[in-house]
């Protein structure tokens, strides 16, 4: 195993200085998923479920409405459950499709997910996260569990209600020092040159 870093997120480190983004890869990312920079954007990307159904927690119509005209709600399905289902909705943008998820973690002004792996990917580039768990009792002894204390470690608060999602974008997310925490403990190579030190790797034991 190389403990290297993931080449994926190299964009996402590339987007961060000063331990914030650079609003221009904001901008940008935006711009990708069909949004004005002006856009407040909250992503919900949620993970798939044991039963394979697509994963439809929040109302995203609702969502959008409460946060009000500034909004765009940005959805990301899973691939394993398929879209997110929201119908027809100018104030959402099912991003489920999109080619590449970093475009959808650093338009997020807020990054809302439940259990899904792009809580690492979002911690390389600093984007604040929201977990919305209702589910959480039956996640942990039903469906695929934990691998580490997931409540005491999150990089974001834990909320079970549409209404904390709401006041949570309204009022921001920080960082604060537990996110930090999670940056050392789980992304401590991911500073932008990870598929450099693979392709190096990979040379160096003739594997290229």
């Amino acid at each position: 195993m190389l403990e290297l870093g993931y080449p994926r997120d190299d964009r996402l480190a590339d987007a961060v200085a000063g331990g914030e983004r650079i609003g221009v890869a904001v901008a940008t990312a935006k711009s990708a998923l069909g949004l004005s920079p002006e856009r407040r954007v909250p992503a919900y990307v949620p993970t798939w479920r044991a039963e394979g159904q697509p994963v439809n927690t929040i109302n995203v119509h609702e969502l959008a409405e409460r946060l009000g005209d500034e909004w765009t709600v940005v959805v990301r399905g899973h691939t394993r459950s398929g879209g997110v289902s929201h119908g027809m909705d100018p104030r959402v943008c099912d991003a489920t499709a999109h080619p590449d998820v970093n475009d959808v973690i650093l338009a997020a002004d807020l990054l809302v997910t439940d259990y899904s792996s792009v809580m690492f990917d979002a911690a390389v580039a600093r984007a604040p996260m929201l977990f919305y768990v209702p589910d959480f009792d039956t996640y942990r002894e039903r469906e695929r569990g934990f691998t580490f204390d997931f409540a005491a470690l999150a990089p974001g608060p834990c909320v079970t209600t549409g209404d904390e999602v709401v006041q949570a974008a309204h009022a921001g997310v920080s960082l604060g020092e537990r996110y930090d925490a999670w940056c050392r403990t789980f992304v401590p190579h991911d500073e932008g040159h990870a598929a450099r030190r693979v392709v190096d790797a990979l040379v160096e034991r003739g594997a290229l």
